[in-house]
């Protein structure tokens, strides 16, 4: 940017390209892909740089669209007249703008178009966009590391909708096998012990809850996720049916010499209710509840959409996370998870979800 060395721009374009792709239609960072963080809500704004390139500027343009509807003004935000001109960027970033930001044209944002497919260069993450719905899959794999700050890679598929937000998905953790897609074997053998300060991370034999590969792909309007536990094949789909309706498919292929189950992550809302079929009410807090049978019932409810789930599921909450900012590691609520579990049987290897905005 000093230098006007213009070699840098193909760079400075393919990391616009990426956020232009992996940023949610609420300007939240898509938590798919990374290893890292599980899904924080919020508006990331960038820096001088994204200013040099087409796509560059469309997200920049996005992203600050979204913090100034998102961002209560204050008293400074105000002119004499009363008229609200939006919060202010810090003196610093409106310099380096000021010194060093360019003009010209702004590409729209995968999540500020009606359609768009997008599959990265490595061909490890696919986004479908077909608004309101916004799906993202990842196909990064890795060996469970004992480091506590490098999360498991065990949560491949993300589900949002511009009126209810981030549904599904929510990212990776440590030592909770029910966040991962899939498990083989019991779920039980792997989970943080209460004031555990140096755990082992990697799971015992008898447990498989990241995959040792994975692909992702679009077809049509469908997102599909290939997993494989060792020799057990799992997959995803998710298809737009409509705009107020995704289906979401989880089978499996044996062998079937160790319980098979598939989770379907949900993103709570603490203090809203959760309500079943089965006529199960609760608002959303500390209780800890399991609802299966006639007590679940053929759907559940939270936050504006409607999961119709298939016999013999579960649904769990909470699922805590493993906090790696915490000696002893223990999660919160608010990073907790809903989970839908959903046994798989030779005889049953495939179970069929519709997800609504009622």
């Amino acid at each position: 940017m000093l230098s006007g060395d213009t070699s840098v721009l193909e760079a400075l374009r393919r990391a616009a390209i990426f956020h232009a792709n992996v940023t949610y239609p609420n300007g939240a960072k898509v938590e798919t892909v990374d290893e890292r963080n599980p899904y924080h809500a919020g508006v990331a704004l960038g820096n001088v740089g994204f200013s040099m390139t087409p796509e560059g500027r469309g997200w920049l343009l996005a992203q600050h669209a979204l913090h100034r509807s998102q961002t209560k003004p204050g008293p400074r935000d105000k002119d004499r007249s009363g008229l609200i001109h939006g919060p202010s960027v810090s003196a610093d970033v409106a310099a380096s703008f000021l010194l060093y930001g360019k003009t010209g044209q702004a590409l729209p944002t995968a999540a500020g178009r009606d359609r768009h497919d997008w599959t990265s260069k490595d061909g490890k993450i696919v986004v479908l966009r077909r608004k309101p719905w916004f799906i993202v899959a990842s196909g990064y794999t890795a060996k469970v590391p004992e480091n506590r700050w490098i999360q498991d890679r065990q949560n491949f598929v993300s589900v949002f909708h511009d009126q209810a937000g981030l549904i599904v998905g929510g990212g990776n953790t440590k030592l909770q096998p029910h966040w991962s897609n899939f498990t083989v074997g019991d779920p039980a053998l792997l989970s943080h012990k209460k004031g555990e300060t140096k755990p082992k991370f990697a799971p015992p034999a008898g447990l498989v809850h990241t995959p040792t590969s994975a692909t992702v792909k679009v077809a049509g309007e469908t997102v599909n996720a290939s997993l494989s536990y060792g020799k057990v094949h799992c997959y995803i789909d998710v298809t737009c049916v409509d705009a107020e309706s995704v289906r979401i498919v989880y089978q499996a292929a044996g062998p079937w010499d160790r319980p098979i189950e598939g989770h379907v992550t949900l993103l709570p809302h603490l203090h809203g209710k959760v309500s079943s079929a089965g006529d199960a009410s609760i608002k959303l807090g500390s209780e800890p509840f399991e609802w299966s049978g006639k007590r679940l019932g053929e759907w559940v409810r939270h936050a504006g959409w409607q999961l119709a789930v298939p016999s013999g599921a579960r649904l769990i909450w909470p699922k805590m996370p493993h906090n790696p900012y915490k000696k002893a590691g223990q999660g919160s609520l608010s990073g907790s998870r809903i989970v839908l579990a959903l046994p798989l049987t030779e005889a049953r290897p495939q179970r069929e979800m519709t997800l609504t905005i009622p």
